[in-house]
């Protein structure tokens, strides 16, 4: 099984088209959702995943990040002001198969917000005029937090502190071989996604294209997306 598993990796490692970086297994099962924006993420890159014990690849990954200001200025300012919101997607293959990350975060006021607006249930792309429909992996794989922070209003040159809450929802999405294929032959542009949460409300973003362009790279490393038995 070792060596089954081992030839897999060099020989697809071989086939696909170099990396611009790596991270560790164990640093791409985030937990810990904030700060905001989560900054320290290499972003709009190929990534080898590499296993924390063996340091072998087996995988690659690229993560994209999208800002919604709420008509406000794109700067990922930590913390941020309410009404914010954070997309940050992850795409990727691994032995185990091919999968699609997904972490809302949501900055809001001191208001409480019902979970089931900020857990993804359904993630759709449009890519090329084709509609990939990806349903969440299973109910117990979603994962939810809140946290109060506390950011700075200005007013009337006077700076003071209000207390808000930051949301964040999590959840995975597999993926098969067939749509795999029209990631990885999409043209090399902007596309859109969707986002259903659980009490059926929905959000457009945008997936940028430097993530689109290595969607072809990161899927070669198993394209069939199915795990060694």
């Amino acid at each position: 099984m070792l060596t089954i598993t081992h030839l897999f990796i060099k020989t697809n490692y071989a086939l696909a088209e170099k990396s611009e970086g790596s991270i560790i297994e164990d640093d791409l099962n985030i937990q810990n959702l904030l700060p905001w924006g989560l900054p320290d993420l290499p972003y709009s890159q190929v990534l080898d995943i590499q296993d924390s014990l063996i340091n072998s690849s087996i995988g690659k990954v690229v993560i994209d990040k999208y800002e919604d200001t709420n008509g406000g200025l794109i700067v990922f300012t930590n913390p941020p002001h309410p009404g914010k919101q954070n997309f940050i997607s992850l795409w990727g293959s691994k032995i185990e198969g091919c999968f699609v990350r997904l972490i809302f975060q949501y900055a809001s006021s001191s208001n409480p917000i019902d979970h089931q607006k900020l857990t993804p249930i359904r993630l759709d792309i449009g890519v090329d005029g084709t509609i990939i429909r990806l349903r969440r992996e299973g109910i117990a794989n979603a994962q939810y937090w809140k946290q109060n922070y506390t950011y700075k209003v200005s007013n009337n040159q006077i700076s003071y502190n209000r207390t808000g809450v930051l949301y964040v929802g999590k959840q995975s999405f597999p993926i098969n071989s067939e749509q795999v294929n029209h990631l990885r032959s999409s043209s090399p542009q902007e596309v859109k996604g969707r986002i259903t949460f659980s009490d059926g409300s929905t959000i457009i973003f945008p997936i940028g294209v430097e993530t689109v362009k290595r969607w072809k790279n990161v899927y070669s490393f198993n394209p069939s997306c199915k795990p060694i038995n």
